[in-house]
Formats: structure tokens, C-alpha cells, sequence
């Protein structure tokens, strides 16, 4: 996911007025020979497929490519299910300047929430042939924030930016992810929960190379100025989970992998795990001291279909860790936590 302050970590230089026009106008260029680039600011790679279908398939296939994750694996049939089970199409769109911001569908498991947005530029307008041998132009919101109205929680939306591959060069896919908890470490992401989305003007960031800079420098400019505010209720969500350890802990070992220059040796640490609570696209492992780094996991299903969890975040005694391919609960064996410590599945709690 990219963070809306990435101009602090570029040496960047704002373009001219008229962005729209120069947009326009990089679509009668001759079409770049490059494959489109890694982009910088990702936390997804995915593969687009182009599809015609009604406006609710569209949706919901592009959020299940997106799941995907660069996969040529399919979803199994029981993810199929799962997802027509809790995948809610919010289907709201608005159009500023010119530009079309969609909320398309969600999914959440009470912890964490994914929702997927489409952008539609302007007919005439061409993104692809922006595209550098090192980057591809990228359509990113100015400010973005989301809230829970019920509860006035409040924070800054993290947007994944895949490389998008709809055939429809004027159309830029993101996946916002949320997490929320109130004070309380309630979740919020509950039934009849109402949200709302914020996103304030869009920029177009850009590699620009010249015979005399190579190495090109970034460009970032005001493609569409005003305000897309989006209010939607949440219906459809997963509240159930798995608690991995019940009594004493579990003694961990895991191996430390400090890669940095002139750090030490990677070594065997040992952790007490007291808690372990899976969930659908997250987990959560509570421990008596603070670990660092993050341990290792692995979600083994009962088909020997194995799922790494992605750590993310690393509170006070508290590991937090996510995926964004949905974890059936009914289909899991056991998880691996470190090297050898097996944790097997418990009873499913609602």
C-alpha cells in the first residue's frame, strides 16, 4: 500500500497547470515498447482479467482477482462460496472534474476490511502510455481518510495501487484497506455499521527521463480536483474466529532474519506465546514479552494448502498479521507458528 505522504520520500517537482490537457496529449504519443513497470507504491501484484459480464460480476471478479494475488491457482470452490457468502456489493459512484470514483464491493472479518474502487478518467484519456521502463503512472488520491460514523472513529486510508490490466487505459483500480478498533480493542468492522470514505482531489505520479537525467525524476500532478465522499452501511460481515491455544502457553522457537548491513548473525529466539486468534483475513498472536521480529506463520488447510500470514503490525505484546486470500475456518488443519510448533484447529467461535 502506498501512504498519501509519499512526496516526502521523492525528490519530486510539481508540473505545470492544465494537467488534463498534457494527460490528453500523452495519448497521441506513440505507444511505449516497455511492459508496464513495478510500481512503487504496491501491495498487491495482480492480474487483471478482461471479462463482460452484468455490473455485480464485474465487481465481484475483479475483487476475486485481486485476491488472487498474482496466483495462477484459482480459488477453490469452497473460497468461491465463502465469497458469495460475505462479499458485499456497495456499487456508489460519484463524478468530480470529470473523474468517476466507484465504491465497488467489500469484505471484512470484523478485523480488518478490504474494499475495492474504481477510477474512470475522461474518455480520450490514455494512462498507459505513460508507462517508463522502471515505473507506470499511477493515479493516487491527495488526501484520504475513512470514518466510523457510528462510533467517530477516524483515520487515514492506506490505498494498494496494483498495476491494472483491464484493457481500459483510462481506468486505475485500488483496494483500500481499513483496520479499526475503538478504545475499548472492540471491533468495528460489525453489522449495521455505518462508514464513510473521504478522498480529496487525485494526482498523477510519473517517472520523467530526459537524455541529460537517465535516472529521471518524479513528477506529480493535480489530475482532478474536488471531494468524493462516500457513505455506506456494512451488512454482510465474518465475525468468526479461532482460538489456536487454550491454557497454558506454548513455548515458540523461531529464527531471526536481520538482514541489514552489519547486523548480527541471523539466531534461534524463543517466544511464549499465551493467545492465538485466527480469523478470516487475519490473525492475531498475543505474547507474555514483547518479540522482535515478527514469528513466522503458516496456515496449512486440510488439502495441504498452505497460506503465509503477512505480518503488518506490532504492538505491546501483540503481533498482528493479515492476508488478503480469504482463510476458510472450516477447512483449516493446523497453523505452523516458528520452526516446529504446530497449533491445531480449534472449535470455531461466533
Amino acid at each position: 500500500m502506498f501512504e498519501t505522504d509519499y512526496k516526502s520520500a521523492c525528490d519530486a517537482v510539481k508540473a505545470p497547470e492544465k494537467t488534463r490537457e498534457k494527460i490528453l496529449s500523452f495519448s497521441r504519443k506513440k505507444q511505449s515498447p516497455f511492459p508496464i513497470g513495478k510500481v512503487l507504491f504496491v501491495a498487491a501484484l495482480i492480474s487483471i482479467l478482461a471479462v463482460s459480464v452484468s455490473a455485480t460480476e464485474f465487481f465481484q471478479s475483479w475483487l476475486r482477482q485481486y485476491i488472487l494475488h498474482g496466483s495462477e491457482i484459482p480459488l477453490r470452490q469452497n473460497e468461491v462460496q465463502y465469497l458469495d457468502t460475505y462479499e458485499q456489493v456497495i456499487d456508489q459512484s460519484q463524478t468530480r472534474d470529470g473523474y468517476t470514483v466507484t465504491l465497488e464491493s467489500a469484505v471484512t472479518d470484523g478485523f480488518l476490511a478490504y474494499v475495492s474502487i474504481l477510477v474512470t478518467a475522461p474518455e480520450g484519456t490514455d494512462f498507459s502510455h505513460l508507462d517508463q521502463p522502471t515505473f507506470t503512472a499511477r493515479l493516487s488520491p491527495q488526501d484520504a481518510s475513512y470514518t466510523c460514523i457510528s462510533d467517530s472513529y477516524e483515520n487515514n486510508g492506506g490505498f494498494s495501487c496494483p498495476p491494472d490490466k483491464d484493457d481500459n487505459p483510462r481506468t486505475f483500480h485500488w483496494v483500500l484497506e481499513m483496520e479499526a478498533i475503538d478504545n475499548k480493542g472492540d471491533y468495528l468492522f460489525l453489522p449495521g455499521t455505518q462508514w464513510n470514505i473521504h478522498i480529496k482531489n487525485l494526482e498523477l505520479v510519473y517517472l520523467e527521463t530526459s537524455e541529460e537525467n537517465s535516472n529521471g525524476k518524479f513528477i506529480w500532478e493535480t489530475a482532478a480536483e474536488g471531494i468524493w465522499d462516500f457513505t455506506f452501511t456494512l451488512d454482510l460481515c465474518d465475525l468468526r474466529s479461532m482460538e489456536l491455544i487454550r491454557g497454558a502457553p506454548v513455548s515458540v522457537s523461531y529464527e531471526t532474519d536481520d538482514s541489514w548491513p552489519g547486523s548480527n548473525p541471523s539466531q534461534i529466539e524463543t517466544a511464549a506465546v499465551t493467545a492465538f486468534t485466527l480469523r478470516s483475513y487475519s490473525a492475531v498472536i498475543a505474547t507474555e514479552d514483547t518479540v522482535s521480529p515478527f514469528i513466522p506463520c503458516t496456515v496449512v488447510m486440510k488439502d495441504g494448502t498452505r497460506t503465509e500470514l503477512v505480518p503488518y503490525a506490532n504492538f505491546y505484546k501483540q503481533l498482528r498479521y493479515k492476508t488478503d486470500h480469504p482463510i476458510v475456518l472450516d477447512d483449516v488443519a493446523y497453523v505452523l507458528v516458528g520452526q516446529d510448533t504446530i497449533l491445531y484447529a480449534q472449535e470455531i467461535q461466533n
